[in-house]
């Protein structure tokens, strides 16, 4: 993430569009997980955006010092992880969306596709979003070891497939910006429709008990006009 392709680097980028959209989606509750060989929930569930914004903007590289540790990227227990924190912080009722966001191949733990067929069941959409060019050289490990930044494009397509949303390439900064907005409008067309169908679900309950209250009516009625009548 310290590559500069995109200026003035994948992680400063990726870092201003994220506040950008946590801006755009205030009363959320938002959740950062980072990962590179294991998961870390960076920032627990929080509907606080000043919050979250305070803490990302005082994040740095210097945070995630390179060592051997970072040379595997566990995108299916990273994922994995993102699903165990959803169900642990919403309604029984209620779901999430995970924005993936990535520039190098899962490679170690568990395989994406467990995490996938998990989402998938609990309905939960993945966006995924691969940044910055494939097949780049970041320099050098002990003993003359290449780094190279590998993108698995297809693996990324199949994560959203499966979860019947959308994947990404960024290649600006400006990308970001556009897919964020494109998402955060998303999430609001998603909750809308949610909101609006459990509108209409309690409009159908109360016009049912309405219709039940009156049948119950005629039926008193009737019943004393019946024995009026004896």
């Amino acid at each position: 993430m310290a590559w500069t392709d995109i200026q003035p680097s994948r992680f400063h980028a990726a870092k201003a569009s994220i506040i950008t959209l946590i801006n755009s989606l205030p009363w959320y509750n938002i959740s950062l997980i980072t990962f590179s060989w294991k998961p870390l929930i960076y920032i627990p569930f929080t509907n606080n955006a000043w919050a979250a914004i305070q803490k990302l903007e005082q994040t740095t590289l210097a945070d995630f010092s390179p060592t051997d540790d970072f040379k595997g990227t566990a995108i299916g227990d990273a994922l994995l992880l993102w699903i165990q924190n959803i169900e642990q912080n919403t309604e029984k009722d209620e779901t999430g969306i995970l924005l993936l966001l990535t520039d190098g191949d899962s490679n170690v733990w568990a395989p994406p596709s467990f995490a996938s067929d998990t989402a998938k069941r609990l309905w939960i959409p993945i966006f995924t979003l691969g940044i910055g060019e494939d097949n780049l050289t970041l320099g050098e490990w002990y003993f003359g070891e290449k780094v190279v930044a590998k993108i698995n494009i297809p693996l990324l397509q199949e994560l959203s497939d499966d979860t019947w949303w959308t994947f990404y390439r960024v290649y600006e900064p400006k990308d970001f910006l556009d897919i964020f907005d494109a998402i955060s409008n998303s999430v609001k067309a998603y909750e809308k429709k949610h909101i609006v169908f459990d509108y209409t679900y309690i409009n159908v309950y109360v016009l049912l008990l309405l219709c039940l209250l009156l049948l119950t009516y005629i039926f008193i009625s009737f019943s004393k006009y019946t024995i009026a009548k004896k």
